[in-house]
């Protein structure tokens, strides 16, 4: 009984090992691989034709170097030489169906757990794709390529977490080219704690007229966490976060973007300033009010 116990614990702490020294490895690495950016049935969940070359104009940029700059949810984040754009990569681990799960994908459990990975992997690609076509203005992307394809023939330099050289074929991953702004909450932060009111409430007032512009467009932010999903390039408001985005031809009325408008006042900035900057709040909360109906 000893023995099979002493058995049963060394099983027990062998796969917390095991477990432990993969958890260490993906903090470690951020688990940047090619087989977590690639995946080749991408094309069947988005409409964006794949065969669109890169312009011209694109190529200076891809032709310099880029470097890890960190990872959210739906993408790696790499940052040009020059610091004026960023590529992302999307983390497909975490989208696409796993391989073994089609072994056992007629349990109902399973099967559900897979359908949701891949109405996520819709849903982002979908916001790319209403951002590149329908609004790119407002969301600084600059080039997007979504499947796998053989007109690019170009390859990139990245540079990963730890300063390793990885050569990516841009044909065979899928991934974006934005501009890179500074986030919204790092430029708000910047101007409270300098006591800059007026600096901030032009940033806001700036953030508002992105948001109306985008209802113009017919574009929708299913989030609102603007505070967070926001930046600026210069004195220009973009949509850093842009897999949330949908298109719909209703939010073009004023009757209707005004609800979502007061929506990300009353809610979302209020909720902000009042938690870390309480001392300014009714003022720039006031000054958003006349924008605001």
């Amino acid at each position: 009984m000893k023995q099979f116990l002493r058995a049963i614990g060394w099983t027990i702490f062998s796969i917390a090992a095991l477990l432990g020294v993969l958890f260490l490895y993906v903090e470690i690495t951020s688990d940047f691989r090619l087989e977590n950016i690639t995946y080749e049935d991408a094309s069947r969940y988005h409409a964006l034709a794949t065969s669109e070359p890169i312009p011209s104009q694109l190529t200076s940029i891809l032709d310099q170097p880029f470097t890890y700059l960190g990872r959210g949810h739906q993408a790696f984040v790499f940052a040009s030489a020059d610091g004026r754009y960023v590529l992302k990569f999307f983390r497909f681990w975490r989208l696409k169906p796993w391989n073994i799960v089609s072994y056992v994908d007629f349990l109902p459990v399973v099967s559900s757990y897979e359908q949701k990975r891949l109405r996520r992997l819709t849903k982002l690609f979908t916001g790319y794709e209403v951002a590149y076509q329908k609004d790119p203005e407002n969301t600084g992307l600059v080039y997007l390529h979504l499947g796998v394809t053989q007109h690019l023939k170009k390859k990139i330099s990245v540079s990963d977490r730890w300063g390793f050289h990885h050569q990516i074929n841009l044909d065979t991953v899928c991934f974006a080219i934005q501009k890179r702004g500074e986030m919204t909450k790092d430029r708000l932060r910047r101007h409270l704690d300098a006591g800059d009111i007026t600096e901030a409430k032009k940033d806001f007032q700036r953030l508002l007229a992105m948001y109306i512009a985008q209802y113009q467009n017919g574009v929708i932010d299913q989030d609102h966490n603007l505070i967070y999903n926001t930046g600026f390039v210069g004195d220009q408001a973009i949509r850093l976060d842009i897999g949330q985005l949908k298109y719909d031809e209703t939010v073009k009325d004023p009757v209707v973007y005004e609800k979502d408008l007061n929506i990300i006042v009353n809610k979302r900035i209020a909720y902000w300033l009042h938690r870390y900057y309480p001392q300014y709040a009714d003022e720039i909360l006031a000054d958003l009010a006349v924008s605001v109906p």
